[in-house]
């Protein structure tokens, strides 16, 4: 049975969504829509490590799970969907996913980082609804939660995850 023309059209266009949101890492994902911000206002720069949980791509770029984030600056990277930790020497680790649909997120850093000679935060940003508070220390021991596990933060379009300032 030969396709229509019609037909045909319909199938190019759909294998194109397809071979586009497979690029993109997830299915339903055009174009990256969400952000993940790391942010270092500690006094140095900081090597910081990238492990990507699941199907996450590359935060970094295909060629490194390591950049260093100059001190006093901030990068941000462009995704549809991701999940991974972040590490640097000096402070807690911190992981987090945020979701291709509705900006589903949740996140993680440690409400005591004693002994942690950077502080870490995790900020959700956006038309937030539902419980998205931010986690972890901005300053050793003025701390926020622990943890915002899934099921009620939506509408983060970026998560940013800032290494502060120790105390003198």
């Amino acid at each position: 049975m030969a396709l229509s023309s019609k037909q045909s059209m319909v199938a190019f266009v759909l294998a194109a969504l397809a071979a586009a949101a497979a690029a993109a890492g997830y299915p339903g994902c055009p174009a990256p829509s969400r952000k993940i911000t790391v942010q270092n206002l500690c006094g140095r720069d900081l090597p910081v490590t990238v492990t990507m949980l699941g199907s996450s791509s590359p935060l970094f770029g295909a060629s490194t799970n390591v950049r260093v984030i100059r001190r006093g600056t901030h990068e941000t990277f462009a995704v549809c969907a991701w999940t991974g930790r972040l590490d640097t020497a000096g402070a807690a680790q911190v992981e987090f996913h945020v979701g291709s649909e509705r900006g589903g997120a949740w996140y993680q850093a440690p409400a005591a980082q004693p002994g942690m000679a950077v502080p870490v935060t995790v900020t959700p940003h956006g038309k937030l609804q539902g419980s998205c508070p931010p986690v972890g220390c901005p300053v050793q021991g003025k701390c926020y939660g622990h943890t915002v596990w899934g099921g009620n933060c939506f509408n983060v379009d970026e998560l940013k995850i800032v290494y502060c300032q120790p105390q003198q």
